[in-house]
């Protein structure tokens, strides 16, 4: 496709729009003016143009190299876009090109991939055979990057744009294998392939994989001619893998993959000696015939370590096998095991067995009846817990969460489960007893669980009884509150600032502790606040000392800002057009100080205050750009004070500032 055609059809709007198609065109424009010629007789079609305009060609256009490689690029891509191909003259960078444009990616992979091919080769000759042999002969750390390499070439094949350019393979290699992909990273015999294709569990397909490559490492197989004994001879005593560089595995999995293998093989375990499989034969065919076998081994490998085959073994052997035992509970897992044994008589061949069964039984240990009491109270407690489990349905359907319930409820329940009281058993005094018998540290928490039950009975009339049957708790304060002589003063402070219920509360909360630290209940509010705490004791208070301490800096903050009338009328009217303390960015602009009355936040006073932030002769050694970016905000947030219509009709706002930079 010529570029006199691509640039008709970005101006039709065709494919590119905005930026880029703008773009585009400058430079197919500034093309024609470097021919000489007009855009519409411009040729120079794929690969024309960049064969015409080599990648290093930037010094004989007179251009810079950075400006000159990106004015190359955008029509690059614009003859990709348009009519994908080898637009670079080179297959490579042209797939790299559509692996940019194709995904949006800020860069290609492919050259990891494509300079470890032999030169010259282009990317539709590129087989699984080429790339496994390049692979296998790279070290480790350059076969890294060409895994990389490869991953994206295969990417190629779902990006549509390098579909479309037609140098890709008629055929999409294979992935290269991992570590653990033991099937394709060596050899296997004929014979234990096939058999492979026979093997319906997962764990036997993955156990002879790893195994086989373990053999080949070792030397015991040669992955040609093996056959399936050559495989069961060869598992015994295996090497550590980690010693043979291949990837670890722990002595368990190893042994359980050796386990699995030697199942789905069958026959004997070239592991065990006669005797001891000779009872592996004999469980194998126990399980095979539904049989139960889950205790045999109790007697059948002390057996086998004495040499005894199970076609042999007496009473006698038993009974001593059991005599040698340490652990109480093993005499009657034997039992169970001969009473199993004895069972398999005529289900096994006789040959198996000896000629008299053992004849030794398990007698199960009797239980003790409960006493009517005990079986009373366990199932008071049953029924005490199915009543909580109700209770605690009905808080997760107002919305709480596992953890709240359980946290708030937990210890009235676990008491009321021991005593065998269901929730619609509480009374008073049952709730009395039970807080008497709590520590006095876990008190509060009890009285907090019946302050939640009786707000339940009040929403839900189910629960009602709540409402009779326990306590009202009330919230105590741990302080003596807020002194009269400055308790006017702090309302008012707290209205001016149009402060949140929250921080109403622990302002209250820190002065009433302060006030209580003192012994002072005369003191004024301004010399509340202005107290150094630092050598004053809270009390059982003094683990909060740093947030009380805050909470009054911040009040004496706001209160000694320079206040004046007009600024004094500006903060009301914000507080009742009903912006909070946290929005309102009156006081945090009256701490810069910009004058006695709003209008003199100005642009230029602005300006001014930012250069003299920023300055590192008034704030050295560095400037303080953190505090001019907070008076950006601060002013950003005032500016904003003009989309409230009641604050706009006061006539006190300045004119906006806008960008101060």
């Amino acid at each position: 496709m010529k570029l006199c055609d691509i640039h008709a059809a970005l101006e039709a709007g065709q494919l590119l729009s905005g930026d880029r198609a703008f773009a585009t065109l400058v430079a197919i424009e500034q093309l024609a003016a470097i021919e000489g010629i007009p855009v519409r007789t411009l040729g120079l079609a794929a690969p024309q143009f960049a064969q015409a305009y080599p990648l290093r060609d930037a010094p004989k256009m007179g251009m810079g190299r950075p400006r000159y490689q990106a004015w190359r690029k955008t029509i690059l891509d614009a003859q990709m876009l348009f009519d994908p191909g080898d637009v670079d003259g080179d297959s490579w960078i042209s797939l790299a090109r559509a692996e940019i444009l194709g995904v949006g990616k800020p860069g290609a992979k492919l050259y990891n991939f494509w300079k470890h091919l032999p030169a010259g080769t282009p990317p539709r000759d590129v087989t699984e055979t080429l790339v496994g042999e390049i692979f296998r002969a790279l070290p480790e750390d350059r076969a890294k990057r060409f895994r990389v390499g490869f991953a994206s070439f295969l990417q190629l094949f779902d990006n549509d744009l390098a579909r479309r350019t037609g140098l890709l393979p008629a055929t999409k290699p294979a992935r290269l294998p991992k570590e653990h992909d033991h099937f394709r990273l060596v050899p296997m015999a004929p014979d234990l392939r096939d058999w492979r294709t026979t093997l319906s569990a997962r764990k036997s397909v993955n156990a002879l994989d790893y195994l086989n490559r373990l053999c080949l490492a070792a030397g015991r197989l040669n992955g040609k001619t093996d056959a399936l004994e050559d495989l069961r001879h060869s598992l015994p005593n295996l090497p550590n893998p980690e010693s043979l560089g291949l990837p670890p595995l722990t002595e368990v999995v190893l042994r359980a993959y050796v386990t699995q293998l030697l199942r789905a093989l069958g026959g004997p375990d070239p592991h065990l000696n006669s005797v001891e499989q000779s009872w592996l034969d004999l469980r194998t065919a126990a399980r095979a015939a539904g049989c139960e076998t889950s205790e045999i081994w109790a007697i059948g490998k002390p057996a086998a370590a004495r040499g005894i085959p199970p076609s042999r073994i007496t009473a006698a052997d038993v009974t001593d096998i059991m005599r040698s035992y340490r652990l109480n509970s093993m005499p009657a897992t034997c039992r169970k095991g001969c009473m199993q044994f004895d069972a398999l008589r005529g289900i096994v061949p006789e040959t198996a067995l000896p000629p008299e069964p053992l004849g030794i039984r398990h007698i199960p240990r009797r239980r003790v009846a409960r006493t009517p009491e005990a079986e009373q109270a366990r199932r008071a407690a049953t029924r005490a817990r199915h009543g909580w489990k109700s209770l605690y349905v009905a808080f997760h359907a107002r919305g709480w969460s596992s953890a709240k319930v359980s946290n708030t409820l937990a210890p009235l329940k676990a008491r009321c489960v021991a005593a065998g009281h269901a929730p619609e058993d509480l009374t008073l005094d049952i709730f009395r007893t039970l807080e008497a018998g709590t520590p006095t540290a876990e008190q509060p928490r009890l009285r907090n669980a019946a302050r939640h039950l009786r707000a339940l009975g009040q929403d839900d009339p189910g629960y009602a009884m709540f409402c009779h049957s326990l306590p009202h708790i009330r919230t105590q304060r741990t302080h003596g509150g807020v002194p009269e002589s400055c308790a006017g003063e702090l309302e008012e402070l707290l209205d001016c600032m149009n402060a949140a219920p929250t921080t109403r509360r622990s302002a209250r909360v820190a002065i009433g502790v302060v006030v209580d630290a003192l012994g002072r209940p005369d003191i004024s509010l301004a010399d509340v606040l202005r107290m150094d705490l630092s050598d004053l004791d809270l009390g059982k208070h003094e683990p909060r000392k740093k947030s009380h301490a805050g909470k009054l800096q911040s009040l004496c903050g706001f209160l000694d800002l320079p206040w004046t009338p007009a600024w004094r009328e500006l903060q009301a009217v914000v507080v009742t057009s009903g912006l909070g303390a946290k929005d309102n960015p009156v006081p945090k602009v009256l701490a810069w100080h910009p004058g006695a009355a709003p209008n003199g936040v100005s642009l230029a006073w602005a300006q001014q205050l930012d250069r003299k932030l920023r300055s590192t002769l008034h704030n050295p050694p560095h400037g303080r750009a953190d505090f001019a970016q907070s008076l950006a905000r601060n002013l950003a947030a005032f500016d904003r004070l003009h989309d409230l219509p009641q604050v706009v009709a006061s006539g006190l706002l300045p004119q906006k500032i806008g960008a101060i930079r």
